[in-house]
C-alpha cells in the first residue's frame, strides 16, 4: 500500500531555496512468509515556479523519475556489468563511467540516424559492452571529415 501526502512550502521553510512543494510517502509492505509488516518513508522536494502538484501529478511525476532511473541501471548495470567492475584507482570510476554514458549515447545516436527501432538499441549496446575497446575507440577517435554531395 502507498499514501501520498502533500505540504505546500514557505520560501526559507526547508533549506532549498527553490523548494515549494513537500511530498511524504508512505509505503507499507506485508511480508506473507514473515509475518511481519515493513513501512518505507520518503520524503521528496518539488522545486520549480508553477501552480502547486495536485496528487495525481506528483505521483506521474515521480513514476516518470523512476522508470529513467531503471532504465538506466538496468543498461550500466546488465549489459555494460558496471557492479563487477573492479576498477578502484584514482579517478578510473568516473572515467569509466564516462565512456560508458558516451557509447550509450552514440549506440542512440547512431540507431536514431539509421531509423532503427528499440530493440536494434538494444541489440547495439550488447554489442558495444562485448567490444568495448571498438565502442570506447569510437568515443575518442575523431569523426571523419563528411564528403560534400555531389550534384
Amino acid at each position: 500500500m502507498r499514501e501520498l501526502h502533500l505540504l505546500d512550502l514557505a520560501p526559507g521553510q526547508v533549506d532549498f531555496p527553490h523548494a515549494r512543494q513537500a511530498a511524504l510517502i508512505v509505503r507499507t509492505t506485508h511480508h506473507l512468509k514473515k509475518v511481519k509488516v515493513t513501512q518505507d518513508v520518503q520524503v521528496v522536494l518539488f522545486c520549480g515556479k508553477s501552480d502547486p502538484l495536485a496528487p495525481p501529478q506528483a505521483q506521474d511525476l515521480l513514476r516518470g523519475h523512476w522508470s529513467i532511473e531503471n532504465s538506466l541501471h538496468y543498461v550500466h548495470d546488465v549489459t555494460f556489468a558496471e557492479d563487477r567492475s573492479t576498477a578502484r584507482v584514482g579517478y578510473s570510476q568516473l572515467n569509466l563511467a564516462a565512456l560508458r554514458n558516451a557509447v550509450i549515447g552514440i549506440c542512440w545516436l547512431s540507431a536514431l540516424a539509421g531509423g532503427k527501432k528499440r530493440a536494434a538499441i538494444a541489440s547495439d549496446r550488447r554489442a558495444a559492452a562485448r567490444r568495448i575497446s571498438q565502442a570506447i575507440s569510437k568515443v575518442v577517435d575523431p569523426l571523419p571529415a563528411s564528403q560534400p554531395d555531389s550534384p
